[in-house]
């Protein structure tokens, strides 16, 4: 079996997002600290949620950035393919996917979730 790896191209918007996030959530913070000093305990709800959303971008950046520069084996997989000539479905109800279970339609060829050819 192969792996369809996201491309290194979503990975690295992801990243810059990332870092326009990480900016927006530090303006956010010396903003909301400045507008609720003196608010008392009330006052530190929007700079926390400036420092959450921070937390939140760097993950993200981290994350992004080692798939966008990890091997092609290493980055996560979004879906299984099978690589061989053995492609028969097993045997089930044509109402369902025979490799995920997803309900069909009458005239699917593939199926929505996994994308495999229909038998």
């Amino acid at each position: 079996m192969k792996s369809i790896k996201p491309g290194r191209g979503p990975s690295k918007r992801g990243a810059a997002g990332s870092v326009f996030g990480i900016a927006f959530g530090v303006l956010w913070t010396v903003l909301a600290v400045g507008i609720t000093a003196g608010a008392g305990p009330i006052g530190l709800i929007f700079p926390l949620f400036g420092l959450l959303f921070i937390g939140v971008n760097v993950y993200n950046l981290m994350y992004h950035k080692r798939n966008a520069e990890a091997e092609p084996e290493d980055r996560d997989s979004l879906l299984e393919i099978v690589d061989s000539d053995d492609t028969s479905a097993p045997a089930t109800d044509a109402a369902y996917c025979p490799w995920c279970g997803e309900k069909l339609g009458e005239d699917y060829q593939y199926c929505p979730k996994c994308g495999r050819k229909l038998p």
